[in-house]
């Protein structure tokens, strides 16, 4: 007969929490297709966590090819 060990596992996951949270700055071009529809859901999330995410929202139909845009320029 064979010993098994038993193993046991942590039930709960540490996330650390930031001392000092700032406020992150985001351009969010949806696209199109499920793009909307996924963003919204994942901004969803964010505001419920209470994530601090300043969003700048960019239409996709103004994006020119080779033209920059302001608010990609400014949040990098």
């Amino acid at each position: 007969m064979i010993n098994k060990g038993v193993r046991s596992f942590a039930s709960a996951t540490h996330i650390p929490v930031p001392s000092r949270p700032r406020d992150a700055s985001v351009s969010v071009c949806p696209g199109e297709g499920a793009g909307p529809q996924l963003t919204d859901a994942v901004l969803e999330i964010f505001d419920y966590m209470k994530v601090p995410l300043n969003t700048e929202m960019i239409d996709y139909s103004s994006l020119k090819r080779g033209q920059e845009n302001e608010s990609l320029k400014k949040n990098n």
